[in-house]
């Protein structure tokens, strides 16, 4: 006999429910969380004592089909949202070096801003990443991650290394108004595979290197690092802002 509270495998798989009060009431597989719960989504009639749906919990059930998905897509993403993000367990930034030829230290520098802005969004969750702490501003730190991604991508990667690439989120409008919270790690991921990247396109260029610009003419790798270490400085500046709204944290 079933009783009020026990759980059985729903048929649609990747559900389950539970027999309460004479209703299926949904549930996520693997959590105690019911799906719709503040709704009091209900997925219809059982019998009393298989614990099946009836005939018309079916229908009912058929009828809801699309809503069940959709409710199912804004609750994972409402979930993704609230964990916290996986930036890289411990960032560490290395000094550059205080004695070192030009190409060092602009890379040192480059990789020590990089990384200030990993330590920015440690620690905080998808919806805080997004979060458009300063308005009327529509920065995030979320959006600072993806525009400067592309930033990297296309200095280094298709100018100066003269690779086939797109940009990865697009125009700066995009990048920074359409962040999504449930994307918030993979965002953080694309950026530092793109560092990598970027590092792999220039290796073998030297600071002379020259990359001509229809719009501004001749630009020398030399001026990309500076450019860029510019860059990384105007949004980490941001970002300090965005942080200390978000939760208070303050510190370079």
């Amino acid at each position: 006999m079933w009783t009020a509270g026990q759980f059985e495998t729903h048929p649609r798989a990747g559900y389950q429910a539970t027999v309460h009060s004479g209703q299926w009431t949904r549930y996520r597989e693997g959590a105690g969380e019911r799906l719709g719960e503040q709704a009091g989504e209900q997925l219809g009639p059982v019998t009393a004592r298989s614990g099946r749906l009836t005939a018309e919990g079916h229908q009912l059930g058929r009828a809801r089909h699309r809503e069940r998905d959709r409710v199912g897509y804004r609750y994972q993403r409402h979930r993704l949202g609230r964990r916290r993000v996986d930036v890289e367990p411990g960032v560490e930034r290395v000094d550059e070096p205080f004695v070192a030829d030009e190409r060092a230290m602009l890379e040192g520098f480059l990789d020590w801003n990089r990384r200030t802005l990993l330590v920015k969004c440690e620690g905080l969750t998808g919806d805080q990443l997004a979060q458009q702490a300063v308005p009327p501003s529509t920065l995030s730190l979320l959006g600072l991650v993806r525009h400067v991604t592309d930033v990297e991508r296309t200095w280094f990667r298709f100018r100066f290394g003269g690779e086939r690439v797109e940009p990865v989120h697009g125009p700066p409008d995009v990048a920074f108004g359409e962040v999504d919270p449930a994307h918030a790690e993979q965002d953080i991921t694309l950026l530092v595979a793109e560092w990598d990247a970027a590092r792999r396109a220039v290796a073998g260029l030297a600071l002379d290197h020259i990359f001509v610009s229809p719009r501004w003419g001749e630009l020398s790798l030399r001026w990309a690092y500076h450019h860029m270490n510019g860059e990384y400085c105007r949004h980490n500046g941001h970002a300090d802002l965005l942080r200390q709204r978000i939760d208070g944290t303050t510190g370079t």
